[in-house]
């Protein structure tokens, strides 16, 4: 794990992690309410009350430090060597990004996948076999979890007839 290839994918984790982290953040400042005294926050639940994009948009947005902390114990496990735990982790977090239609996300964690699959392809099988399918529900469980609120969020956001983003 000392190996340069290994030190650049824990500063691309490390990078994601900290772009999702930033999310509502960033949305809130394209909003004008990073000030929250009284007045913005009665600006932003009128706002939120005339703008339900912006609504749908925003409880996308919170979803993504949450799926940052679970892509920490992604790469926990993944430096550990267990492949197979990080790779299908990935795989329903870049579903779950999708569903929230979040760019950064998409980017972030399907460049993820590409970066360790060489590694952890392998132990993605073995890992199956031998979790079961109560191991594996519990070793997906927090992944699972971020999965029906993005489709809460997709759902909103299609229905509302526009993305989110």
């Amino acid at each position: 794990m000392n190996s340069p290839r290994e030190k650049s994918t824990r500063r691309i984790f490390l990078a994601v992690e900290i772009l999702l982290v930033l999310v509502p953040i960033v949305q809130l400042a394209f909003m004008g309410s990073l000030n929250l005294d009284s007045g913005a926050v009665k600006n932003l639940q009128e706002y939120m009350n005339a703008n339900p994009a912006f609504t749908v948009g925003f409880l996308a947005a919170c979803l993504q430090p949450f799926a940052a902390y679970l892509l920490h114990l992604v790469y926990k496990h993944y430096s550990e060597g267990d492949g197979g735990y990080a790779e299908a982790n990935l795989i329903v977090l870049f579903c779950a990004e999708m569903l929230s239609q979040n760019i950064v996300g998409i980017a972030g964690i399907g460049f993820l996948i590409w970066r360790t699959w060489g590694r952890a392809s392998q132990d993605l099988k073995y890992w199956r076999i031998e979790r079961r399918a109560s191991g594996i529900a519990s070793d997906l469980s927090g992944s699972v979890v971020l999965l029906p609120l993005c489709l809460f969020v997709a759902f909103a956001s299609w229905r509302l007839g526009m993305g989110i983003f």
